[in-house]
């Protein structure tokens, strides 16, 4: 927790406005997807005082801590469960059906036939109960004593490994607390139904990722195919959640961006110009600005390589995140696909809010691409066009025509200088 605290004006200059930690509390393994005590922060990462100097630090630079909620399992050698017996020889559901956990877990045969997640036997998947529910959303419960710390929202773990209907009682603990709460959902697939207004409001998005990885980083994916991967999400998905979607190339249950690219930097720098630029708020997995790699899992969870960024990259992203910032196009407008082809693998689409324009052009093609974009009078028809990522030339508009010339594998951000 001090560590992150000590580098939250690095992140705060990036241009980082959320922080989000995978969980944190007491476990016997790295990832923490095992909580052995829910009320107590694992002491390799800090203390509650730490978290609370933490958060507080965050909000007075205006950004905000969502934490992770794991309600669906928990590790063997909780005090909930209690396996090995560490807490007592009558505590925990393993050890007592006295116990005040025990009707939270399912035995098949007491006490050593149990369900483990995915079948994980050192993870015992808890049953929904109104224990359950008490123990996570109670007044004394997890989710509002963690929250009461000044925490800003919640990320759900293998959210739909359990029921809609208990994530609606979520929601509606959080908006009792304070109705500005985020609540986001881990989802793989399609999850629109998660984004009706109950529920969640905001999903990671994985199947971004995929189109994105698919086209960008590992070329099997055509234009057509691109295209219309991105269609179907966005038809997936209710327009009043499409911004506020955790739009994402990696994380850690993925491998890293770069070691997806097979080391192309560019791919890498094209990558995070497409997702910045796309509907939706982007997530940056922590490393992956600097250059960081690894394979799935453990190895893409590596630390930061402080003093070895890449800082070509690092300096990319930073000013992506700049421009970003500053253009109510980027950040809140709406959408519309201007051109693509398949011969030069190149993707051209417009953003736009009230008069504000950015024309967002991605050459994944190994040559480079020309292409000539109609335009109206109103975005400029007669202009002079900057490329605000640094990346491609100056371009001119005239008689109602804007020609771009684009490096490979090369992306930008058009912006009318003068009309």
């Amino acid at each position: 927790m001090r560590g992150i605290q000590e580098k939250l004006d690095y992140l705060h200059t990036l241009g980082i406005e959320c922080i989000y930690l995978t969980p944190i509390f007491e476990s016997p393994s790295n990832h923490r997807y095992d909580a052995m005590d829910y009320f107590q922060i694992d002491p390799l990462l800090g203390t509650e005082a730490d978290l609370a100097a933490l958060i507080e630090a965050a909000h007075q630079r205006s950004m905000r801590v969502v934490l992770d909620l794991v309600a669906n399992h928990c590790s063997n050698d909780s005090v909930y469960f209690n396996q090995s017996g560490w807490y007592g020889e009558d505590v925990g559901a393993y050890r007592s059906m006295h116990s005040p956990y025990f009707r939270m877990f399912e035995f098949e045969r007491h006490p050593d036939k149990y369900q483990g997640w995915v079948g994980v036997r050192s993870m015992p998947e808890f049953v929904e109960c109104p224990e359950h529910e008490a123990f996570f959303l109670g007044p004394d419960g997890v989710v509002p004593y963690w929250t009461g710390l000044g925490v800003d929202g919640w990320r759900t773990d293998v959210t739909p490994w359990m029921s809609d209907e208990f994530w609606r009682r979520v929601r509606r603990s959080l908006s009792a607390i304070d109705p500005r709460l985020l609540l986001i959902a881990e989802a793989w697939d399609n999850a629109s139904h998660y984004l009706v207004g109950d529920s969640y409001h905001a999903t990671m998005n994985y199947r971004f990722a995929w189109a994105a990885l698919g086209f960008f980083a590992l070329e099997i994916l055509s234009v057509a195919e691109f295209v219309e991967r991105l269609d179907e999400l966005r038809r997936d998905t209710p327009p009043p959640a499409l911004l506020a979607q955790v739009n994402l190339v990696s994380s850690h249950d993925t491998a890293r961006i770069l070691t997806r690219a097979d080391g192309n930097a560019l791919k890498v720098r094209q990558l995070f110009a497409f997702m910045l630029a796309y509907p939706g708020s982007p997530m940056l997995y922590y490393g992956e600005e600097a250059g960081l790699e690894g394979a799935f899992a453990e190895d893409g969870r590596r630390a930061f390589p402080w003093g070895h960024e890449n800082n070509l990259t690092l300096d990319f992203v930073r000013g992506a995140l700049a421009a970003r910032q500053t253009s109510a196009a980027l950040r809140l407008g709406d959408f519309n696909l201007l051109y693509r082809d398949e011969r030069t693998r190149t993707v051209v689409f417009q953003r736009r809010s009230n008069e504000e324009v950015v024309i967002a052009a991605f050459n994944a093609g190994n040559v480079i691409a020309e292409v000539a974009l109609p335009l109206t009078a109103d975005i400029g028809a007669e202009a002079t066009w900057r490329d605000a990522l640094n990346w491609n030339a100056e371009a001119t508009s005239a008689d109602g025509l804007l020609k771009l010339q684009l490096a490979a594998h090369s992306a930008a951000w058009y912006q009318p200088i003068t009309r």
